[in-house]
């Protein structure tokens, strides 16, 4: 019984000291995160603590409980956690303008040619390199697929930026995971 009083003392202190409530990572943060990357809503919260371009971008280090001053590293460890705990529900998108279902916010970013959430993402930490079951491809295979359809066409250089930026960050084809 002590022990368990101490861990819920303990809990709500790390939390305190964290600047969220609750737990961490908080998927409630994340509601209508697909809407958000898409509409490229801007950040009107008007609050305390840091302010950012796109509500987004709140979004995710909200829900991955990054605090105001962590060092880029501790900060992309967090996000990297919040994501790969998230990615298949919460970081899915269904969308009538997206052509995969329950397919990665990344892939729905892609394919609406939303620059900043695409550039955010490489710098994050995060794992490029997720199989989607709904389509059984990466994020760089789906790029590469659209960079092939686009080719001589105004979408070639995004799609083309877009394979550049993931391979720099580490984003792999399928065939070079398995």
């Amino acid at each position: 019984m002590k022990s368990l009083i101490f861990f819920s003392v303990l809990l709500c202190v790390t939390n305190v000291f964290a600047q969220q409530p609750g737990p961490c990572p908080a998927a409630e943060k994340l509601e209508q995160f697909c809407s958000s990357v898409g509409g490229l809503e801007p950040d009107d919260e008007v609050a305390s603590g840091p302010t950012y371009r796109y509500y987004y971008q709140r979004q995710v280090f909200e829900a991955s409980c990054v605090v105001p001053g962590d060092p880029v590293d501790i900060r992309n460890r967090k996000i990297a956690q919040m994501w790969k705990r998230f990615e298949d529900k919460e970081l899915t998108c269904n969308n009538l303008q997206f052509d995969v279902v329950n397919g990665s916010v990344i892939k729905y970013a892609a394919s609406r040619g939303i620059d900043s959430f695409m550039r955010d993402v490489t710098q994050w930490g995060i794992d490029l390199n997720k199989i989607d079951k709904s389509d059984n491809r990466t994020i760089l295979d789906y790029v590469q697929v659209k960079l092939e359809r686009a080719k001589g066409g105004s979408l070639e250089r995004t799609y083309r930026f877009y394979y550049d930026i993931l391979r720099k960050a580490g984003a792999r084809h399928r065939h070079e995971i398995e």
